[in-house]
């Protein structure tokens, strides 16, 4: 997201026109999307032996809902 935003302000820190808030937004929400996938995801992505997800949604949960939406 940070690559993004960096490169729409880059020549004078400003966007160039009132459509580009659209990619921010994408961007934005994209990184939101991905926060909650690693989030809720049931297997541990942090490779901390002793400490799981305290977030994470059963599987079943998981194939049949989030999964699905991409």
């Amino acid at each position: 997201m940070l690559a993004t935003t960096l490169l729409l302000v880059f020549p004078d820190g400003r966007l160039l026109d009132q459509g580009w808030w659209a990619v921010v937004g994408m961007a934005v929400c994209g990184a939101v999307l991905v926060a909650l996938v690693f989030a809720l995801e049931p297997s541990p992505w942090i490779v901390l032996r002793s400490v799981g997800n305290p977030f994470r949604v059963t599987k079943s949960v998981y194939d049949e809902v989030i999964q699905p939406l991409g």
